[in-house]
């Protein structure tokens, strides 16, 4: 078993864009010219707002904002995890949190609309039953973009902001825990009744290993750790 962990900077909130079709840079956004522009700047509207030319929301949160023009997917996240073991790119807020980079107050139902009116393809998740086959679908490119403290701003490939692992999981096969062996619920050492495995997230130090081999004397337990 073995899950990828990230690190990046401290973002709060950020625009993910998904575009279809051939996996090129996504253009910036369209921006019509204005009968004002040649007003003062004060007049003008924020620059915030100009980003949101051209789109329509596709939820009531206005989360997820479609360009049917630029074929393109906008959706306004929150980062929500900045370390830990990695299982989504993305969730649905208060759900997966604990697992994924960025959460969005979204149904999923209002993406998968957005993507087909942009011409992505229906897919499949994975299947384990009759057989396995992996997930099966179009490759998106998903472009990450958000502004620092100083208002610069930021795009990147998603895929920059999942870092080399630097932990993973160990298993190990054991029938059942040594008599008398207890386990400290805040240790990373966990014990599966269900799948008979003895499991260990992260780096063993050479004195935690030592202080676990003194735990039994059981070849089996020794074996596992």
């Amino acid at each position: 078993m073995k899950r990828q962990t990230f690190a990046f900077l401290s973002l709060f909130t950020l625009a993910v864009m998904l575009t279809a079709g051939q996996l090129l840079p996504a253009a910036d956004p369209v921006k019509p010219k204005s009968e004002n522009a040649d007003k003062p700047s004060s007049d003008a509207r924020p620059e915030t707002k100009k980003e949101d030319d051209g789109l329509v929301a596709l939820n009531k949160q206005k989360t997820v904002l479609l360009d049917l023009e630029g074929k393109r997917l906008l959706l306004k996240t929150t980062v929500c995890l900045q370390e830990g073991v990695l299982e989504m790119l993305c969730c649905k807020k208060q759900t997966k949190e604990h697992e994924s980079i960025l959460s969005i107050d979204s149904p999923a139902t209002a993406i998968h609309a957005g993507l087909l009116a942009i011409g992505a393809k229906v897919g499949s998740p994975v299947r384990f039953s009759p057989k396995f086959q992996p997930p099966q679908g179009q490759k998106l490119q998903i472009v990450l973009q958000w502004k620092d403290k100083q208002g610069k701003l930021h795009r990147e490939p998603a895929q920059s902001w999942v870092r080399t692992a630097t932990n993973r999981y160990f298993s190990a096969s054991l029938d059942q825990l040594p008599e008398g062996v207890v386990i400290d619920k805040k240790s990373e050492l966990r014990y599966d009744e269900k799948y008979k495995e003895l499991i260990w997230f992260g780096q063993m130090t050479e004195k935690q290993r030592d202080d676990f081999l003194a735990k039994s004397k059981d070849k089996q337990f020794q074996a596992a750790i």
